[in-house]
């Protein structure tokens, strides 16, 4: 226990004579973790506003003119029956035109004489399935089976759709592991800077018969106040900028976890950085 008081309160006392570095760190650290909660949630908010962009999203089955009511059946339970399907739907040539009316008007389609409709089968798709190449694929293997005329479901579009959605993702990805990295940096100098201007103390300590980690550990546990205090800044920070956006009625966020927690997670990974800044900067200097 006095070990670690001991630890603690030299770790408080380099703090305190060195406010200019650690306050510098600290604004450095918190707005890098700041970025990285704003990329999280806006990767977050992106693909979930793919997944109601694409709610409901199917594929359209046209029939052959010559098929009978058993074979549509059969087709129908068919197409259940394939992996991701939430439901199959039959469309009679008589309701689709009737829908048709509905939407372009009696008057321009009056000089019909028959239906020109085919019968279709509209196949909802299970959200968690969604994706252009599921959907491509799904599409190909109806289209093989007999009775189907023609197939469609929109390819250019969720293929766009998603595309836009992996780039974002991959970008998002890269610019928080950016920043991770440039934290790490950040911290590991501090802690470098910080022991070496406590070179004497050090050698007096050494000359005492202290072990490398009785001397390593203080810095370590610097680096930690560095990350948990920047975490609970960048939370902080990250709750204002979320209050200021819903009362800007701006496009509502969509959050991975409950808001509360993600401010809890902020501050753990500003720790769980600040640990592995000290261990790296503490591990590359030789006692």
């Amino acid at each position: 226990m006095m070990e670690i008081r001991f630890h603690v309160n030299t770790a408080a006392s380099n703090i305190a004579r060195n406010k200019g570095i650690n306050l510098l760190t600290i604004f450095s650290i918190t707005v890098g973790l700041f970025l990285i909660a704003v990329t999280a949630i806006t990767l977050s908010t992106l693909k979930g506003a793919v997944r109601e962009w694409t709610r409901g999203f199917g594929i359209v089955v046209y029939l052959k003119d010559n098929t009978d009511q058993a074979a549509m059946r059969s087709l129908k339970s068919k197409i259940e029956r394939e992996a991701g399907v939430k439901e199959a739907r039959f469309i009679p040539r008589s309701a689709a035109m009737a829908s048709l009316k509905t939407v372009l008007g009696e008057d321009i389609l009056e000089g019909l004489d028959e239906n020109p409709l085919p019968d279709s089968i509209e196949i909802t798709l299970s959200e968690d399935r969604l994706n252009a190449e599921f959907v491509r694929e799904t599409a190909r293997r109806v289209k093989t089976y007999p009775g189907v005329e023609d197939v469609q479901f929109g390819e250019q579009w969720v293929g766009a759709l998603f595309g836009v959605a992996r780039h974002f993702t991959l970008a998002g990805t890269a610019v928080g592991f950016a920043l991770t990295v440039g934290i790490l940096f950040i911290l590991s100098n501090t802690i470098k800077i910080l022991f070496y201007r406590r070179t004497n103390e050090i050698d007096i300590l050494k000359l005492l018969g202290a072990t490398r980690w009785f001397i390593r550990i203080p810095f370590m546990v610097e680096g930690v106040f560095f990350g948990l205090s920047s975490g609970l800044l960048a939370s902080l920070l990250l709750q204002a900028a979320l209050v200021w956006i819903s009362a800007g009625n701006a496009i509502p966020v969509l959050f991975p976890v409950a808001p509360f927690a993600i401010s809890i997670l902020l501050v753990l990974f500003g720790g769980i950085l600040g640990l592995a800044g000290s261990l790296i900067a503490v591990g590359r200097i030789r006692l």
